[in-house]
């Protein structure tokens, strides 16, 4: 009787306002945000040093070639932390756990990726205003595309961002040209804007994970109030035959004609009891 209660509540318009109050197991929610940001940065962090080579070779010869020794290394670095950070991910989540005891590593590894790519902005001269800019391009759009993956956690998304466009920004504003002061000064509103998207989009992560848990709760509940209304229906012919039996048994002893008859048909207590009145009844008939 609890179960249809509860039943009953949750289908109800009260009960619709019940189950969108239910609190949500905040573990659940991280889990499943951090699967889905995983399934998108790792894939982004493994394109890294990929890109940041085929960068220099396209620019070794406008730009220092030390810094852009040291800008490589770094971006091996960050590959080798990622790729750690994604099988000690995996062996987690094949064992049947959460995965969210290695949250420390993949944030160490968003971590370096944005360093890596604010850093970008110290490879070439500050003199050298146009490839400062087209340095800048790959810098910001490595953050641009941050946001929209570290959408499912604001934790992912600060450890990309703040080492990225903080360190891009201080590249900015130690150059001499006042054209890339002002860059590195419109990276604060950049980032703010930015957050905005970030936290509208987190939202939207949080609220579907957390109605799919609350569909789910429903479903379940609906599931065992169905297989109590299945035994209930079970049960119900073998009640009213145990009430037909027992009324046969009290016919019996006040009526003789009921026990031979009963003798003689077989079948159930019940059919018998019915077929005995219908013959009585008929033999009253005028």
């Amino acid at each position: 009787m609890d179960s249809v209660a509860e039943h009953n509540e949750i289908t109800g318009t009260a009960g619709t306002d019940a189950l969108s109050e239910l609190v949500v197991p905040a573990e659940h929610v991280d889990e499943l945000s951090l699967t889905q940001a995983t399934r998108q940065l790792f894939p982004s962090h493994f394109l890294t040093l990929p890109v940041m080579i085929a960068v220099a070779f396209g620019t070794w010869s406008q730009v220092s070639s030390n810094r852009m020794i040291l800008w490589c290394v770094a971006g091996g670095l960050s590959e080798m932390i990622t790729v750690a950070a994604y099988l000690s991910y995996r062996h987690e989540r094949t064992a049947g756990r959460t995965g969210l005891r290695r949250l420390n590593l993949i944030r160490l590894s968003t971590v370096s990726v944005g360093a890596v790519w604010g850093a970008a902005l110290f490879v070439p001269d500050p003199d050298n205003v146009e490839m400062m800019l087209i340095f800048v391009v790959f810098a910001y759009g490595a953050s641009a595309f941050g946001t929209l993956l570290c959408s499912p956690r604001t934790d992912l998304y600060l450890c990309l961002q703040v080492p990225l466009i903080g360190i891009a920004a201080v590249a900015l504003l130690v150059s001499r040209d006042s054209g890339l002061m002002t860059l590195g000064l419109l990276a604060v509103f950049y980032i703010v804007f930015a957050s905005l998207i970030h936290r509208i989009a987190n939202r939207n992560v949080r609220e579907t994970i957390e109605s799919a848990w609350r569909t789910n709760h429903m479903m379940e509940v609906l599931a065992v109030e169905h297989q109590l209304l299945v035994g209930a229906n079970n049960s119900a012919p073998r009640r009213s035959e145990e009430v037909q039996r027992h009324g046969c048994g009290v016919l019996e002893q006040r009526d003789g004609g009921l026990r031979a008859f009963l003798r003689r048909k077989p079948g159930s207590a019940g059919r018998r009891l019915r077929l005995y009145l219908r013959q009585r009844a008929e033999s009253r008939r005028p």
